[in-house]
């Protein structure tokens, strides 16, 4: 089990399991794709009219759940250039 809250920790897990299997080099170079799309993503956001608009992420239903703040997915709303609303 892991515990990520951001991308740097996505990067960190990736690299602990590329040295746990044996994998570093393969590991690095993804966390290195995923650092880079990001970067390109927020470029790509800065453009967007949505940029800055509220959204409510549900989670499940039933009952009703909706991710927080503090959470990985506030932060990937962020990263998408929106506000989380709850």
């Amino acid at each position: 089990m892991v515990d990520v809250n951001d991308l740097v920790d996505v990067t960190d897990m990736v690299n602990i399991l590329g040295l746990i299997t044996d994998k570093r080099k393969e590991a690095n170079a993804l966390s290195m794709k995923i650092t880079e799309e990001f970067d390109m993503l927020s470029v790509y956001i800065a453009k967007l009219p949505t940029k800055g608009k509220k959204v409510l992420y549900y989670i499940w239903k039933n009952p009703d759940t909706v991710a927080g703040q503090d959470t990985f997915i506030d932060t990937m709303l962020s990263e998408c250039g929106f506000k989380n609303a709850c």
